[in-house]
């Protein structure tokens, strides 16, 4: 009995061969024998099983056709194997190497000690003392700017005989913080010279000794220019 298979009838007996067909290069199975099978499909597919059973391995459009699929296959793959890599690498280099992607200075420190670190952020309330930070318009030709800071009591009075110091750092490179210290010049002011030249709004955790208790204040200072 006839075997029906892709359009072609052929006799028990016959051997399967697959052959590559196809600009992609699909595996399409065909079947050939010593009789020619007869096609029961229109003639552009009776011509083209008759070239494909004949000689299927001597085939050149074939030939070209599996050349041309293996070529692309395989610069697909390697196309995404390379655009992994470069993925990780540009990943890899912003986690490490970008200041406006990094974490918080100290902050799984401060985490571990949130208790102790939000007193000292509150004491500033407790104690009524008040704060004014001041930049300045203008910065140097290094990019440094001065910042005054006033300090004063509850009663609204200059504060003395504390000393001020803190961290810096620009809102979008987290990264960069610097350490900053205040001179006392009197009447509860206290200046410092920081580099401070990219406008935008800048972090300043400000922390006071010698008061009651030890104060720390995060203040947001915005620089215009």
């Amino acid at each position: 009995m006839p075997t029906r298979l892709n359009g072609l009838e052929t006799l028990h007996g016959v051997q399967n061969l697959r052959v590559w067909v196809g600009i992609w290069g699909y595996r399409i199975p065909r079947s050939y024998s010593d009789t020619i099978p007869y096609l029961i499909s229109t003639t552009p597919l009776r011509h083209f099983a008759s070239r494909i059973m004949s000689n299927p391995q001597n085939d050149p459009d074939l030939a070209n056709a599996e050349r041309k699929a293996r070529r692309f296959w395989v610069s697909l793959v390697v196309t995404f194997l390379g655009l992994q890599v470069v993925i990780g690498i540009l990943s890899v280099r912003l986690a490490i190497g970008d200041s406006a992607a990094v974490i918080v200075p100290d902050y799984h420190t401060t985490a571990l000690n949130w208790d102790a670190h939000r007193r000292r952020q509150t004491a500033a309330d407790r104690l009524g003392i008040k704060v004014v930070v001041q930049p300045s318009d203008v910065a140097d030709g290094q990019g440094n700017r001065a910042i005054e800071v006033l300090v004063s009591d509850r009663d609204s009075k200059a504060m003395t005989g504390v000393v001020l110091s803190g961290r810096l750092y620009h809102h979008a490179a987290a990264g960069d913080a610097v350490k900053v210290s205040f001179e006392d010049a009197g009447d509860g002011r206290h200046v410092s010279l920081a580099p401070m030249a990219k406008p935008g709004l800048w972090h300043l955790e400000l922390k006071i000794d010698g008061a009651d208790e030890p104060i720390v204040l995060p203040v947001t200072v915005e620089v215009a220019s």
